[in-house]
């Protein structure tokens, strides 16, 4: 009964976390008017950093990530990367066609890696809370860290997945302008999110 509890609040706040709008979420937003298949993709890039950053803490090391250092790094390459990605979006080159929609396809796995490690929150979720629960999975044994992290990708895969395919359907009913409109609202957003970190990096530097 221990084990189902800790399964079920693990998944709870798992997802509650997943859906909170995050870099993920608008790279899933905007890549999905390319592909349907894009939260698939980017949440496989997201399970790239996760699990072994799971298995990681298991063993005790995610005092690693706790080094000032490494959060300022993280931070700031992680912010210049989201700044770099939403201007791509923001931009004139940025408009573009149905028909090229189709034709584009950039390295979702490789971006939802990226939009990961870029987030020094997604650090500072797993040091606090995440690692919370992965230590109550070590309590019950490695098969549960490991139930524990295929679940808690789970609610990354279908969340992401579901979004992905809400807005590659919604986009036959929108035009190529309110289109272009979308992509720039979202790409000022990643900008927004590269500039925070940043922010952050600085304002560890200086304290």
């Amino acid at each position: 009964m221990d084990f189902i509890l800790f399964i079920l609040s693990s998944v709870f706040i798992s997802f509650s976390g997943v859906v909170s709008p995050g870099p993920l979420t608008f790279l899933t937003i905007t890549s999905s008017y390319r592909n349907k298949n894009a939260g698939i993709l980017v949440s496989l890039g997201h399970g790239v950093v996760e699990f072994p950053l799971i298995f990681l803490i298991s063993f005790g090391v995610m005092k690693f990530f706790n080094s000032e250092i490494i959060k300022i790094i993280i931070s700031f390459l992680g912010g210049v990367f989201l700044i770099f990605l939403g201007i791509g979006y923001i931009i004139d080159k940025t408009k573009i066609s149905f028909e090229k929609l189709n034709k584009l396809n950039p390295s979702l796995i490789i971006s939802g890696s990226l939009a990961t490690l870029s987030n020094p929150y997604f650090f500072i979720w797993w040091t606090t809370v995440g690692s919370v629960f992965v230590l109550k999975a070590v309590y019950f044994g490695k098969l549960a860290i490991f139930i524990f992290a295929v679940l808690h990708w789970l609610c990354d895969f279908f969340w992401y997945t579901f979004l992905s395919k809400i807005v590659f359907i919604t986009k036959r009913v929108i035009s190529e302008r309110i289109l272009n409109i979308i992509l720039k609202i979202c790409g000022s957003i990643l900008v927004i999110f590269g500039l925070e970190f940043i922010r952050y990096s600085i304002k560890i530097i200086i304290r």
